[in-house]
């Protein structure tokens, strides 16, 4: 289970302007991962002062981001890009706190449901596909029949 976790909104002055930190907290149980956060790092030249809250994670991004912090393998392969369990992002005004919290809360329960529609499909023993093709996942039996829609058993 992947749970949320909002602090309380904290004020900020940057510059001279007030701002509020919105920081989020994801906690997982199980075998989920709660690194779902994507940031963008600071890294060498970039024009950005610390690392930036890109977006909640996608389910492809869970395997091919690394967690806590981004790679440097040489001065030709970087990987910009991590996932965290804790996202903090500075806004200026409370009502884009709140409007972020709530897109936020609505990705992660699309997160959640592409997880669970990834796990069923790769526990399922056979898949009902268009045209009536029937594909066996733990063999290769295919049955063409005249049914046309998609059916996970």
């Amino acid at each position: 289970m992947l749970t949320l976790e909002r602090r309380p909104l904290i004020t900020q002055v940057v510059d001279g302007h007030t701002m509020w930190l919105l920081e989020i907290h994801a906690k997982s149980s199980g075998e989920n991962d709660s690194k779902i956060f994507v940031y963008h790092s600071a890294m060498n030249d970039d024009k950005f002062e610390g690392d930036v809250f890109e977006a909640v994670c996608s389910v492809q991004q869970i395997t091919s981001l690394p967690p806590d912090e981004a790679v440097d393998f040489d001065a030709t392969r970087v990987i910009p890009y991590y996932r965290s369990s804790v996202m903090k992002h500075l806004l200026s005004d409370p009502a884009e706190a709140e409007a972020l919290w709530l897109d936020i809360k609505e990705d992660v329960q699309e997160l959640k449901e592409h997880l669970v529609a990834l796990n069923v499909f790769f526990n399922s023993t056979s898949v009902t596909v268009d045209n009536g093709l029937l594909l066996d996942l733990n063999g290769a039996y295919l049955d063409l029949g005249t049914e046309s829609y998609l059916v996970l058993e």
